[in-house]
């Protein structure tokens, strides 16, 4: 299903996207309706450009965002314990600081941009996975169109379990990583920013490709 004229489209009450269904935006248009994604349910944007959601989306369970034909964007408050995962080799940005999902994200293709550590949802109350970046999932701190300095909570724990898994990190800005990272993947540091990992442990493989990677782990 595909929103093609904002919320006259998809009504005011709310949406419940279920296993094997995807619900889309298309072009450059807002949507405030909230939506519910249940196990194996998926987003997606048609028509290039960005797609916004500004009403709450709750992962009722594990469900994707495919930005494989344009952006999302998710200003409205991300709820529930499933995990987001993102595919497509677009970008899908997080920006709300309230987030509560608890169920992490999982990065296999793009980019996952979030404007803060609390974007990206509740933080474990101990260390565990709660990012996992694999298959040249690309995970990165700002806006649209400009980085950010962010700081992760040391809870989330990060997981490369194959394949590249970048940190791309802007010229001029900052991203410390306190947490632990495993995995048998490897951690590829991407463009001009600096990342300092503080954390324990250690990926399968390190390659920069730009800036500075810092280890005070």
């Amino acid at each position: 299903l595909t929103g093609e004229d904002n919320n006259a489209a998809l009504g005011s009450t709310g949406v419940t996207v279920n296993s094997g269904a995807s619900l889309g935006s298309y072009g450059n248009r807002t949507y405030s309706v909230p939506v519910t994604l249940n196990t194996g349910a998926s987003m997606h944007n048609n028509g290039g450009g960005t797609g916004i959601w500004s009403g709450t989306v709750n992962l009722a369970g594990n469900a994707t965002a495919n930005a494989g034909s344009g952006d999302i964007r998710y200003t409205g408050v991300v709820s529930g314990a499933g995990t987001l995962s993102k595919t497509g080799a677009n970008w899908v940005l997080l920006t709300n600081s309230g987030n509560t999902f608890s169920g992490g994200v999982n990065v296999s293709g793009g980019y996952l941009r979030f404007n803060g550590d609390g974007a990206l949802g509740t933080a474990p109350g101990s260390p565990a996975t709660n990012i996992t970046l694999q298959s040249g999932g690309r995970t990165q701190a700002g806006t649209d169109v400009a980085g950010v300095n962010a700081t992760l909570n040391a809870n989330r724990s990060i997981s490369l379990p194959s394949g590249d898994g970048y940190f791309q990190v802007w010229t001029g800005f900052t991203m410390n990583v306190p947490g632990a990272i495993s995995g048998a993947g490897t951690l590829v540091k991407s463009d001009g920013g600096t990342l300092n990992d503080s954390g324990t442990g250690s990926a399968g493989n390190t390659r920069i490709e730009g800036g500075t990677l810092q280890l005070s782990g």
